[in-house]
């Protein structure tokens, strides 16, 4: 069976870059661009993408020069990181690469505008990449938690180790579904865990129902 595409959100008040940007990566990609104009309010905007079910969102960073909205790029990625901290996203420049770096506090999520007419292809990888990583860390969360839960069903004591990174993927998972309970009100501390059936298969179904989009 055919993958889906990963569907990607794109933000530019540029329309001959919406052009560009379509062009280069449609076939690689289901492409849904967010319309600025001086209605729509930063919050209005990050509601509008975080609704969309995208899988990666690249924005522009300059979109105050021509005055249709008084904020950045910047400003849209840091808002959806205080919310989804993990989300996969890229900050796309036509500017000076020096200047955007002391402007961007993660200087990996950075990429020229030239790339999407000198180098697509390798743009379409570093895209694919990251939100590959991004899937991959959700499934390694969740297979550590089921495999942990599996040893303590069969009477085995978690060491330590095992209970500090037990805790560490409960706390990842919250944080990439921040509207659900995943984390059992007993784990206040790494020491103190004790994992909960419950939660586990309610991760599980989640994250099955993710894979069910991605296949």
């Amino acid at each position: 069976m055919e993958h889906r595409k990963y569907k990607l959100g794109y933000v530019d008040e540029e329309s001959q870059w919406i052009s560009k940007f379509q062009r280069a990566l449609s076939e690689a990609f289901e492409i849904e661009v967010f319309q600025l104009d001086q209605t729509i309010g930063l919050e209005d905007l990050v509601q509008k993408i975080l609704a969309s079910n995208l899988d990666c969102l690249i924005v522009d960073y300059e979109l105050k020069e021509t005055a249709v909205v008084p904020y950045n790029g910047d400003e849209i990625v840091d808002r959806i990181r205080q919310l989804y901290p993990y989300f996969p996203m890229f900050i796309i420049t036509s500017k000076e690469e020096e200047y955007v770096l002391t402007q961007v506090e993660d200087n990996e999520i950075v990429r020229l505008k030239e790339e999407l007419t000198d180098r697509p292809k390798i743009l379409t990888q570093r895209i694919e990449n990251k939100i590959n990583n991004y899937y991959t860390a959700i499934e390694e969360a969740r297979k550590t938690i089921e495999d942990f839960t599996q040893l303590k069903n069969n009477g085995k004591q978690l060491d330590a180790q095992q209970e500090e990174m037990l805790y560490e993927k409960y706390l990842f998972l919250e944080k990439v579904y921040p509207e659900e309970k995943i984390l059992p009100d007993s784990l206040s501390a790494p020491e103190s865990v004790n994992v909960l059936n419950q939660f586990v298969e309610e991760t599980r179904k989640a994250l099955e129902e993710l894979k069910k989009l991605n296949s």
